[in-house]
């Protein structure tokens, strides 16, 4: 509207508006449109009226639409803060069902496994530079985490904490191959090390080192932490996918997919305290 009201078009309007009643005023003061030079200048004035009649049907249009486009406007940006205000509790809605559904693994947890001391927290942040996928989670030493605790999730083991700060930690993972796990076959009891290389790492799988040639594990076997020292007993770290073996070896190995999607959590549990729990020096 104001950028019309500058304009050349509204300027040359106002123009001949102003011309047609100096004319109209001049015949009128000159005999009306009868006398001679009314008749004459009727002739230039009357298609100038007539055109101007035209651009007051346009401008009188142009305002009318100029009125319903505001209108328009003014309902188009309460839509749009309706859809931005249904679109925040839609998420909020969402958030609120992972974290009743996290909540209540959480709980399923703690009633199969009494002595567990659990601390639930987020993932704030991740190290893109290292390959193992550590990431930094929002609970720390004031929130009772020590390194070395355990972190899961309700699928299974995600790994262990490696340093702390008083509000946050850094989470080593299951990839991390300075992580060592006892770990059994869940079927046949057969033990190793749970252990990673760079090759696992990219194919996502760790793997169940130094099982005895003539073992029993197949593909498709759980693998549970055998517990002692860092880890408790039971946690399920994964299934096995395939078997092999290292050249000039007389042990086996079996790589093992973890049940826990590593790359994608949001939140885990720390167990900062469990039975048989042993500090590491």
């Amino acid at each position: 509207m104001k950028e019309f009201l500058k304009s050349t078009l509204f300027r040359v309007i106002l123009i001949v508006l102003a011309a047609v009643i100096v004319i109209t005023a001049v015949i009128g003061s000159m005999g009306g449109w009868s006398s001679p030079i009314g008749t004459a200048l009727g002739g230039v004035v009357e298609p100038i009226q007539s055109g101007l009649a035209g651009i007051g049907r346009t401008v009188s249009r142009f305002f009318s639409a100029y009125g319903n486009y505001e209108q328009l406007e003014r309902e188009n940006a309460e839509l749009r803060e309706q859809l931005s205000e249904q679109r925040d509790k839609q998420l909020e809605y969402e958030q609120a069902l992972r974290e009743n559904e996290f909540y209540k693994d959480y709980l399923n947890i703690k009633e199969n496994n009494t002595d567990f001391e659990l601390c639930p927290a987020s993932v704030v942040a991740r190290d893109a530079s290292d390959p193992y996928g550590s990431f930094t989670i929002s609970s720390g030493s004031l929130d009772g985490i020590s390194p070395h605790d355990p972190v899961i999730t309700s699928d299974g083991l995600v790994g262990y904490v490696g340093t702390v700060a008083p509000t946050y930690s850094v989470v080593i993972t299951l990839f991390d191959p300075t992580l060592k796990v006892g770990a059994a076959d869940n079927r046949t009891g057969d033990s190793g090390i749970i252990s990673s290389t760079a090759d696992d790492v990219a194919k996502g799988v760790c793997r169940l080192e130094r099982l005895s040639r003539d073992c029993s594990v197949a593909i498709g076997d759980y693998v549970v932490t055998t517990g002692g020292g860092v880890f408790p007993a039971g946690l399920t770290v994964g299934t096995v996918e395939s078997l092999g073996q290292n050249e000039g070896e007389i042990t086996v190995y079996v790589t093992v997919k973890p049940a826990a999607d590593i790359s994608k959590l949001s939140q885990v549990m720390v167990i900062t305290s469990f039975t048989g729990q042993n500090q590491v020096g």
